[in-house]
């Protein structure tokens, strides 16, 4: 896959904003406040729970990641799922400033890379969050699924009606498996000396071509 500028900004460009974020806070507490005091317990409450998330994210996300790395998918879902994967890193920062042997943390301009670190760490877990589910939504709705994967079955038989006029993309896919050629409007399936094209509009099979290689014209139909 070749990786457009849409790769690079929506990878670095999350990350941007985490540090964008983290510099306004670490600004923010260098001035004169209010010394706040927490207990340790309920400090690390939140780095607890966001580890327990990113357990179960983090693989999820990484196995989605590498299963799209060999598809025409577009470059900028997969600079998404790479920044959560990154920002959930990042966020475990909170816990290395959080190191304290005491009962109770103080939160003040004296130290103020811990308040920083808790930002860090909230803000990343909300992009985190955003970065990984966001694509899979995007996938979702623009009908990707991991049929064009390269280990899918390279033929499947067409000697059988063509589906009928008004199915959608996604159920012939489903139903059909993995097209021996791909375009934008039409899906092509071969059988023996036959080609099938699959003629799409809006979405729905509009109408199909059958045609013999086998005769002095046989050039692939397109609709």
């Amino acid at each position: 896959m070749a990786f457009s500028v849409g790769f690079w900004l929506s990878w670095l460009g999350p990350v941007a904003i985490l540090l964008i974020i983290a510099g306004l806070a670490k600004y923010l507490w260098s001035k004169p406040t209010t010394a706040r005091e927490l207990e340790t317990a309920t400090a690390i409450a939140p780095f607890v729970a966001g580890v327990s998330v990113l357990a179960i994210a983090i693989p999820i996300t990484s196995s989605l990641l590498l299963s799209l790395l060999d598809t025409s998918i577009a470059s900028w879902l997969i600079g998404a799922l790479l920044a959560g994967i990154t920002l959930a890193l990042v966020s475990l920062i909170y816990k290395i400033a959080l190191e304290t042997s005491g009962t109770t943390v103080t939160l003040s301009n004296s130290n103020p890379w811990l308040p920083t670190a808790m930002t860090i760490q909230f803000t990343g877990m909300l992009l985190f969050i955003i970065c990984a589910f966001g694509p899979i939504v995007a996938i979702a709705l623009t009908h990707k699924t991991t049929a064009y994967h390269a280990g899918a079955p390279a033929y499947i038989q067409v000697d059988r009606a063509p589906p009928r006029l008004g199915t959608s993309r996604r159920d012939v896919l489903t139903q059909w498996g993995t097209p021996d050629q791909v375009d934008a409007s039409w899906l092509s399936y071969q059988s023996g000396n036959t080609d099938l094209v699959l003629c799409f509009g809006a979405g729905r099979l509009i109408a199909f071509i059958q045609k013999d290689r086998r005769t002095p014209d046989a050039k692939l139909p397109h609709c």
